[in-house]
């Protein structure tokens, strides 16, 4: 029965429980789960198992390497440290609390290795952050990238880090102290 109080009184809003797990970490263990990838954890590489091939990682503009990948007819981009590390330890393991992240012990977020992943919280994860590049290296960062015209990418490769810390340095955005002698 309709009743007038009902015709106006506004529906009752949906309440959405914040999500159990990030939608890559779904992704990648059921990428894992339905054997579709195949893990080298001494390597720290996937491969897909119906083409033989790596899958195809990108590095963001934030130097972690990530790919697209469709699950059930959704995109959902997938970082390669925490597909590895959720392959290595089950889905029992995945992180459920969204603090913890997993972090690169060597600070190279290109080396995805098993050995070279951890499970802590972002306040420890935060202490990586930093990276301090002596006098020689700025100027080698700013020489390859004028003579040479290495990319902000390829030197971030090299570096150990994200392509935007190699552009502020080329910009002397950051140590703007250090002279090109």
């Amino acid at each position: 029965m309709t009743t007038a109080l009902s015709l106006i009184s506004p529906p009752p809003t949906r309440y959405s429980p914040p999500p159990l797990i990030h939608a890559g970490d779904y992704a990648a263990w059921y990428k894992h789960a339905t054997g579709e990838w195949i893990y080298d954890f001494v390597n720290g590489q996937i491969t897909n198992r119906r083409t033989g091939r790596l899958v195809p990682f990108r590095v963001k503009p934030n130097g972690y390497l990530e790919a697209d990948v469709i699950v059930k007819g959704v995109r959902i981009h997938v970082r390669k440290h925490r597909a590895i590390w959720l392959a290595a330890h089950g889905i029992l393991a995945i992180p459920v609390d969204y603090a913890l992240e997993v972090d690169h012990i060597n600070h190279n977020r290109f080396d995805c290795r098993l050995e070279n992943l951890r499970l802590v919280r972002p306040e420890e994860n935060r202490k990586n952050r930093i990276r301090f590049f002596d006098d020689p290296a700025v100027r080698e960062i700013r020489r390859r990238h004028r003579e040479e015209s290495a990319s902000f990418t390829e030197l971030a490769r090299e570096f150990g880090v994200c392509a935007s810390t190699i552009s502020r340095i080329v910009k002397r955005q950051t140590y703007k102290g250090v002279s090109d002698d």
